[in-house]
């Protein structure tokens, strides 16, 4: 099996006011039940947060259309 290298690159971007907006209320929430269910011992409710987040944050449009 032939190992392919991944590399990873960071694009700036500006985000509107709503998206910013979204995005810091998603964040919030995030934070919020991660650091309960990491107080608990919750790591499957941490993990499912995490991956909340990384697919809210990547469709805002998705989101601010409904």
């Amino acid at each position: 099996m032939t190992e392919r290298l991944r590399t990873t690159k960071t694009i700036a971007f500006d985000l509107s006011q709503e998206e910013k907006e979204i995005y810091d209320g998603v964040t919030e929430y995030v934070r919020y039940h991660f650091n309960q269910a990491k107080q608990n011992n919750n790591h499957n409710v941490t993990f499912a947060v995490m991956i909340l987040q990384r697919r809210l944050s990547s469709s805002l449009a998705a989101i601010i259309c409904r």
